[in-house]
């Protein structure tokens, strides 16, 4: 199964890739990039320095690590900054707003309900010359960003045949496409579905992924509760609910409803959020964290049919866990933003 770099760092325009890391690795820059992605895109207005390295600190990442993570941001075109004195504030480029706005896209659209699969796959074979084998790797990410597995060599396949047209753009934009074939229709009798999913993507890391994510947000639903506890009523499959693609502040309605025996982390978290911060960290730093963490999904998880997954399926908690606390400190962490925009 291919890795992912991160939501925010696709091709850059020159063909080459920007800086990437490995996926769910913490680093001032790509907090940075969850910080302006959240607050400083919606707000649509210039940020001064003292805020980023403020919010950035609260996150546990030194001054000057926060620094460099700005100068590399700049560096790469995603940032411009003005002088006003000796203090300097920020502003995102076209290309910087356009990344993060297909980010946020794809974070706040990740997690939709499926409907019901008609069994259709859409499969397709392709093969990079040996003379320009250094498109290997650019085509296998891209590939898996947009949710297909391999499950043998050269060979693609997707239970969403709606995908082709993406596809398509992906061979288009690397200049492969005599060297793709596409197919879509029904598995055969010779072998199993499931094998084929089995294969193609490693759910097992995608399970233990939702379920980390569940073990460190879900104490923040309240004294008794945690997203591990009891599969909701779309565990069995995908999430009932989603999230609308409009933008940072978009999600939807769902709870997680959840029960589990007392839990001490949970009754702290609870009451940290109840009290505006008393884990130390505050609501906007908490927020920051969740949507850190969640963002590596749209990529990690290929979003299978409820047909094609594990029963009790972690993710569809792990969404609904994410649309509940989203929903619950989004208000309050913007609020706390702009206080902390105007102060610096």
């Amino acid at each position: 199964m291919a890795t992912p770099d991160s939501v925010y760092e696709p091709e850059g325009p020159d063909g080459s890739a920007l800086r990437r890391r490995e996926l769910g690795q913490t680093s001032a820059r790509s907090l940075l990039l969850t910080v302006l992605g959240e607050f400083v895109l919606p707000a649509g207005e210039p940020v001064w320095t003292r805020a980023l390295l403020d919010v950035l600190g609260a996150l546990g990442v030194e001054a000057k690590s926060a620094r460099q993570a700005l100068a590399r941001t700049a560096g790469e075109g995603l940032l411009t900054s003005d002088r006003d004195g000796r203090r300097v504030r920020w502003s995102l480029t076209p290309a910087g707003s356009e990344l993060l706005s297909d980010g946020a896209a794809r974070i706040y659209g990740f997690g939709r309900p499926t409907t019901g699969w008609d069994g259709r796959w859409l499969v397709l074979l392709a093969s990079v010359p040996e003379s320009r084998r250094r498109l290997r790797h650019r085509l296998r990410t891209r590939l898996a960003w947009a949710g297909l597995g391999s499950p043998a060599p050269g060979v693609w396949v997707s239970p969403d045949p709606g995908k082709e047209a993406r596809v398509a753009a992906v061979l288009d934009e690397l200049d492969l496409t005599g060297s793709g074939y596409s197919f879509v229709g029904h598995y055969g009798g010779i072998g199993r579905a499931d094998d084929i999913v089995a294969q193609a993507w490693d759910l097992d890391v995608v399970e233990r992924a939702y379920s980390e994510f569940l073990d460190e947000f879900g104490p923040h639903l309240g004294p008794g509760a945690s997203g591990r506890s009891e599969p909701g009523p779309a565990a069995s499959g995908r999430s009932t609910t989603g999230h609308a693609a409009s933008g940072p502040a978009a999600s939807g309605p769902a709870r997680a409803g959840a029960a589990a025996s007392g839990h001490t982390a949970a009754s702290t978290a609870a009451a940290a959020d109840a009290g505006g911060g008393d884990d130390g960290d505050g609501v906007l730093a908490r927020q920051v964290r969740l949507v850190h963490a969640w963002r590596r999904f749209p990529f990690l998880d290929p979003e299978l049919p409820a047909e094609l997954l594990p029963e009790h399926w972690a993710g569809s908690r792990a969404t609904e866990l994410f649309t509940t606390l989203h929903e619950r400190w989004d208000a309050p962490a913007r609020a706390a933003w702009a206080d902390l925009a105007r102060r610096a």
